[in-house]
């Protein structure tokens, strides 16, 4: 950019980027976990539970902040005391810093249907053994997040993990998490770059307190770490232009 550059703040063909323009869009993927001896009644809270998570599916309403990806390299510089003129750099290691996404946890009374197996089954008036029951059921974005630290930390078969006696399985909790994107926009709505988190694991899940006397809304937040955070700009059209820091699979 040259001189004229400096007009930057009046220019009206320039935009300056905001940090309120933003978007997240989770893929949380409870089908990627593998129930080994399920009961019933396991298979049964465990299908329910799919169906909270893909509520927030996609590009949620309740997010109130988000941390865009940074690294940190761990290098080791020795200086040359003789003479005090020369440094010697040892070169370390890439190392992605954890983001953080915070989120307002919104409650909604939503109507459903409940299926229920009915007691003396299939009858002719009635030739399935199910009976509907309509009624209501509070449905909060904390309760679906809940579900999927419980799930990405092995489910009903990861006790071990969550009270702590065991180590979680990176497996489990990438595929579960899946990739989280990132998107900041124009104020067109456009999408004028992306960040493209690969192979997610947890590192923190915190809440916010309860106090009398505060009527601030309850936020909580996930510290999440990963492999790399691909870049990829956009065009105006909506045209990736390219990505880089991709993921080596090789």
């Amino acid at each position: 950019m040259g001189s004229e550059s400096f007009g930057f703040w009046t220019d009206e063909s320039i935009y300056l980027k905001r940090s309120n323009l933003f978007s997240v869009q989770f893929d949380f993927d409870l089908a990627a976990l593998t129930l080994v001896g399920a009961t019933d009644e396991i298979t049964e809270a465990f299908e329910k539970h799919k169906k909270i998570v893909d509520r927030i599916n996609g590009i949620p309403i309740f997010l109130k902040s988000v941390t865009l990806p940074g690294f940190e390299i761990s290098n080791e510089v020795t200086k040359n005391y003789i003479g005090g003129q020369t440094k010697e750099l040892q070169p370390g290691t890439l190392d992605w810093k954890p983001i953080v996404i915070t989120m307002v946890d919104p409650v909604t009374q939503a109507n459903i249907v409940y299926s229920t197996p009915a007691i003396s089954g299939p009858t002719p008036e009635s030739p399935t053994a199910n009976t509907a029951t309509a009624g209501t059921e509070y449905i909060s974005a904390l309760e679906a997040i809940e579900l999927v630290v419980y799930y990405a930390l092995g489910g009903p078969g990861g006790s071990a993990v969550y009270e702590g006696a065991t180590a979680f399985d990176t497996r489990t909790m990438g595929a579960v998490l899946s990739d989280i994107r990132i998107n900041t926009h124009h104020p067109n709505g456009n999408v004028l770059e992306e960040w493209n988190l690969i192979d997610c694991w947890l590192t923190s899940f915190d809440k916010s307190d309860l106090s009398y006397d505060s009527a601030e809304e309850l936020t909580f937040s996930l510290s999440i770490d990963y492999m790399t955070a691909q870049y990829t700009p956009y065009t105006p059209a909506g045209v990736p232009k390219y990505t880089i820091f991709k993921r080596n699979l090789n």
